[in-house]
């Protein structure tokens, strides 16, 4: 200000005016400083605004993005023995029962808990009762809410209804995939005796239907791919014969749930025991699954890749693990972070492997069969 006043005089010293004119000047040049002054001040706001306005637009669409999976720790193994529903801690070996067949302890309940699965949110488990005929029509299967403590019944299985078993929860959490037996067990110890289908009913018990395989035949061991698109499963091709040693014949599929494929994963002169049993890993990248011999009851534990490719072997399980289509088989089931294995060892114990097939525990137990890993957020 003091330059420009001293411009001012120096003018008026060549071009002589007033002071009052002198003064216009200054009034003059102040005001239009004051008004640069302004409109820089209101162009500043306005550009803070719209700054604000992004950033708020940017919050909201970030709101809109669904967040990063929380990290997911490895719960209690639930599997089933003794015909009930158990739990144990993978890091102490430590079991209780959580579900009893028959809650009375009755000595005589024809009733037995053939499978068990934990939600993928952990705070629900599905388990399937069996009975005898005469066991007062309680077969079918049933949901325990671990926070409140009731429990619902989803299905029931009377004649021509076997059996449900191999539940497999949907990724979502809304529809439980399992396999039905019909007019008897179609296992290779059973020769086959009965015919076998994979249903999915939603966790209300509504809208059961049947996964159509096309030509495929006793199709079993459902597990859902973690996009919740695809099941995996093991089947019998067309006239695939019935007898426990030629168990083989089974093969490991996958079906999309709209109805497309089955497409093979296992050829048949890879293996010369059957394939069965697959297990999708919570990353999507590998399928689990065991290749066992029904005679000799002698199993082992592979892995490949979604497309059947990459075939890698992993462990013997040993003799007794169990067989092709057995009862009780050694059923691989991933741990929610995909780093372990669970899956029943040598003499039915129930073992825990690593990614490379490494043994990392052996749990123990007797006849430990379909182990669930429960996720825990």
């Amino acid at each position: 200000m003091n330059e420009t006043r001293d411009l001012l005089e120096r003018v008026g010293e060549r071009f002589p005016f007033s002071d009052e004119s002198f003064e216009r000047l200054l009034r003059r040049r102040d005001r239009i400083q004051r008004n640069r002054r302004i409109a820089a001040a209101t162009l500043a706001l306005i550009l803070t605004a719209i700054g604000i306005g992004v950033g708020i637009r940017f919050v909201a669409l970030d709101r809109s993005v669904p967040a990063e999976p929380t990290d997911v720790r490895n719960g209690e193994l639930a599997f089933v023995g003794d015909g009930n529903v158990h739990l144990v801690d993978p890091s102490t070996g430590q079991t209780r029962i959580l579900v009893r067949a028959c809650p009375d302890i009755d000595e005589t309940c024809a009733a037995r808990i053939g499978s068990a699965d934990w939600s993928p949110d952990g705070t629900r488990i599905a388990y399937a009762k069996e009975t005898e005929e005469d066991a007062g029509g309680a077969a079918g299967i049933y949901v325990l809410d671990m926070v409140s403590g009731e429990t619902a019944r989803l299905t029931s299985c009377s004649d021509p209804c076997w059996s449900q078993t191999e539940l497999d929860w949907s990724p979502g959490g809304t529809r439980i995939a399992y396999t039905q037996h019909a007019g008897g067990m179609c296992t290779a110890a059973a020769g086959f005796d009965g015919r076998c289908g994979i249903f999915i009913v939603d966790v209300d018990g509504s809208a059961p239907e049947q996964l159509r395989t096309g030509f495929l035949t006793d199709p079993v061991d459902p597990s859902w791919s973690p996009d919740g698109l695809e099941i995996a499963f093991t089947a019998r091709g067309v006239g695939a014969v019935t007898t426990p040693r030629q168990s083989a014949e089974w093969t490991v599929y996958r079906i999309g749930t709209d109805g497309s494929g089955p497409v093979p994963l296992t050829t048949m002169d890879r293996f010369l025991a059957a394939p069965a049993k697959p297990a999708w890993s919570p990353d999507g990248s590998l399928i689990a699954f065991v290749v066992t011999d029904a005679p000799s009851l002698y199993g082992q534990l592979w892995t490949m890749a979604p497309d059947g490719s990459d075939l890698t072997f992993l462990a013997d399980l040993g003799c007794c693990a169990g067989g092709g289509g057995l009862d009780n088989d050694p059923s691989p089931e991933w741990s929610p972070d995909g780093t372990r294995i669970a899956v029943t060892l040598e003499s039915s114990h129930l073992g825990i492997l690593d990614r490379d097939g490494n043994e990392v525990a052996d749990l123990g137990g007797d006849w430990w069969a379909y182990p669930s890993w429960q996720p825990v957020s």
